[in-house]
């Protein structure tokens, strides 16, 4: 578990955001409420963002949807940019230089590899999973299980100006450092779907039914 490896330092240097403000419509509803396993996904994400940092938010465009957490919520500054609204508006309102963001749709987030991120962070400004997905020399980044440094704002609000709404356009202009797939599978603990995300409510069953079966064993 991500606690037993966590120390007092590393929580009181890393901020935490879970993203819950998208629109849901291809899930056909607030996706953040929805179960799995017995609790909301977006109490699956907070449990695993608790145990590595003492300052944990939700981005979410619905305030009154999410009060019930306990937690500090904030809304995009720039409206309906998708994540990248998210986690600029995190950027500005959490304690911390450095923040894990977390997407609730991503069931097997790994406090593991959120710290093994920050243990290698040194002062990029972003620290991003790769995955390899086809051809080698096309990287496939994770940049909802990411951290970000607020130094990135100025160009977030470059990016985003633009007109353009992908994380991924960010990474040009500022200084990332990558975790390729080799390196991120060697972390002790990770989840092999630690990446396995929930676009649609077909998604969530059939997640929830390979659980019951064992059929990610």
């Amino acid at each position: 578990m991500a606690g037993a490896m966590t120390d007092r330092h590393q929580k009181q240097d890393l901020s935490a955001l879970v993203l819950a403000g998208g629109r849901g419509q291809r899930f056909r509803g607030e996706k953040g409420l929805a179960l799995f396993r017995g609790r909301t996904l977006v109490e699956r994400a907070l449990a695993v963002l608790d145990c590595v940092s003492d300052d944990v938010w939700i981005s979410a465009n619905q305030p009154k949807l999410y009060g019930s957490f306990g937690r500090p919520i904030i809304k995009d500054i720039h409206p309906s940019q998708g994540p990248l609204g998210g986690i600029h508006a995190g950027l500005t309102a959490v304690r911390h230089d450095l923040l894990a963001v977390g997407a609730c749709d991503m069931p097997f987030l790994s406090g593991e590899l959120f710290l093994y991120m920050q243990s290698v962070a040194g002062d990029h400004e972003i620290v991003v999973p790769v995955r390899t997905v086809g051809s080698a020399d096309r990287p496939h980044y994770e940049p909802l299980h990411a951290l970000y440094r607020k130094t990135c704002l100025a160009a977030i609000e470059s990016v985003l100006e633009r007109g353009e709404r992908s994380v991924v356009h960010l990474f040009s202009s500022v200084d990332i450092r990558e975790i390729p797939e080799e390196e991120w599978r060697a972390v002790p603990g990770i989840d092999p779907r630690v990446f396995e995300n929930i676009n649609t409510r077909g998604d969530l069953s059939l997640l929830a039914t390979e659980e019951e079966s064992g059929l990610h064993e």
